[in-house]
């Protein structure tokens, strides 16, 4: 386990001359864990974080896969490039990985986007390509179909309405005159009724 775990980080002292003087077992003795990382408490204890920003790492992230006990992983502000490895994403027990502010190019691997366990930055790459944001197909379809449905909705009420009104039209004609007129004849034969009486 120490060889696996010396070499997994030994990949990091490559890559930066801060981290050089960093030798022997990372975790052990327990008050002398190396001040960039975090290790747990079984026996024998295990990496589970590592905090390496602004440490000026260059070049690409070498594989340090074999650390499966890893939990958070901050390499922001560094200098690193090329391509996100995949087994960055394997990680069974990952929570946080932090990329941001490096050269990193390329898409991200979908071992990471798929994993909804890690919380996942990579800001301040200027040449990742980040996924397009996959638009709601169900939610503009639902929305398609609501309004389809209060215009068809209106189009009875109005259709009804106007029935209903011609109805009404037909209705008055076939008593031989508009309303209207009716009550206006109606008036009229009143006040000729009251002038009849009057001049007797």
């Amino acid at each position: 386990m120490y060889f696996f775990l010396v070499n997994g980080l030994e990949s990091f002292s490559y890559q930066s001359m801060r981290l050089y003087k960093w030798t022997g077992d990372p975790c052990l003795p327990s008050n002398s864990t190396w001040e960039w990382l975090s290790c747990n408490d079984k026996d024998p204890p295990r990496v589970t974080a590592i905090y390496l920003s602004g440490y000026n790492l260059m070049g690409y992230l070498q594989n340090f896969s074999q650390m499966e006990a890893l939990e958070i992983i901050d390499l922001h502000n560094n200098n690193l490039r090329g391509p996100i490895p995949d087994f960055l994403g394997e990680f069974p027990n990952l929570r946080v990985l932090n990329l941001a502010n490096n050269n990193f190019e390329g898409s991200i691997p979908k071992s990471i986007l798929n994993n909804d366990r890690i919380s996942f930055n990579a800001s301040g790459n200027p040449d990742l390509k980040f996924p397009k944001k996959k638009k709601n197909i169900g939610l503009i379809v639902g929305l398609t179909i609501g309004m389809l449905i209060v215009v068809v909705v209106l189009c009875l009420i109005v259709t009804a309405f106007l029935r209903r009104s011609r109805k009404r039209r037909e209705q008055e004609a076939a008593r031989g005159e508009p309303r209207h007129l009716q009550v206006l004849n109606d008036h009229e034969d009143s006040e000729v009724g009251q002038y009849g009486q009057l001049a007797k």
